[in-house]
């Protein structure tokens, strides 16, 4: 005979959650798992109580949190967000003869090929072409005809922090900005 807590059994469980704790019981003790959907064994059946349930039901949903928690932690997993870098980008330098504007536009072909000039108004330099890279958030150009280069990173959509280096060794903190 079952206790006051019979209404709890596994036989009798609704049919929206019945899987769950028929696989669980079975999985933690197999031996006492009987055939649960045939009614004349009711007997059979162990009964499971409320505090049984309880422990159940929170180690259960423990594990789905680990899996969660898991599965949000690993980046290797986890989709990574396509960054458009194209647009027109300005950095604005200090120097003794006053402010120098660099404005660099980017564009992407449909194949995936970056296209990149550098303006300089000040210089009336317009439309200088850069061998350029991105991956991984990283930034890379190189002004072929002067030895300059840029190495930088996108710290966020519309920043771009990283340093320029001079052909004679001189090096700077240049800080890009997403005009458009």
């Amino acid at each position: 005979m079952y206790s006051r807590y019979e209404h709890t059994t596994i036989a009798s469980v609704k049919p929206w959650n019945s899987q769950i704790p028929i696989l669980v019981s079975y999985l933690i003790s197999p031996h006492s798992f009987n055939n649960v959907h045939d009614n004349t064994n009711r007997e059979k059946v162990k009964p499971m109580y409320i505090k049984s349930r309880t422990l159940l039901t929170a180690a259960v949903s423990i594990i789905a949190l680990i899996a969660v928690v898991s599965f949000n932690g690993c980046a290797a997993l986890r989709p990574t967000a396509v960054v458009d870098i194209t647009g027109t980008w300005r950095a604005d330098v200090e120097t003794p003869e006053g402010n120098l504007e660099i404005i660099m536009k980017i564009s992407k072909s449909t194949a995936g090929v970056f296209t990149t000039t550098l303006d300089v108004p000040i210089m009336d330099a317009y439309d200088i072409p850069l061998s350029f890279s991105f991956e991984n958030d990283v930034v890379h150009w190189e002004l072929e005809e002067f030895g300059a280069s840029f190495n930088g990173k996108l710290t966020d959509p519309s920043t771009i922090e990283g340093t320029s280096s001079q052909p004679d060794g001189t090096t700077g903190s240049l800080v890009f900005k997403r005009v458009e």
